[in-house]
């Protein structure tokens, strides 16, 4: 008993970093954000309150009793929005930047489901 114990508080333990990076602060996000695309500081502080928005408006959407089809399409228009609103405080270069590495995220995600749907589990 002890030891099936012990190997719960293993896994939880090992899988809490796994869960804590799915679950990133906008502090993160922005830190990413200006090394990626070499944000001034200026930049970093507008798009700050631009993403704990995005944040807060998307974890709401997710708490809601509202139904999948309807959270979809509200979660696409907060991208919309979120996009808008980062266009006026980024240069295109850093638009096109981050539309393109949006992208690339897209497709490892993609690829991950695949993989794992696909793995007889």
């Amino acid at each position: 008993m002890r030891r099936v114990i012990l190997s719960t508080a293993l896994v939880l333990f090992l899988a809490a970093p796994v869960y804590a990076q799915e679950q990133r602060s906008a502090d993160d996000i922005v830190q990413k954000m200006t090394t990626e695309l070499n944000l001034t500081p200026e930049q970093a502080s507008a798009i700050k309150p631009i993403i704990e928005d995005n944040m807060a408006k998307r974890q709401a959407l997710m708490n809601s009793s509202t139904d999948k089809s309807a959270i979809k399409d509200q979660m696409t228009q907060l991208k919309q929005d979120e996009n808008q609103k980062l266009s006026q405080v980024l240069s295109a270069d850093q638009m096109a930047t981050l539309n393109s590495l949006k992208e690339q995220n897209r497709g490892q995600h993609h690829g991950k489901r695949h993989q794992n749907s696909g793995s007889g589990e």
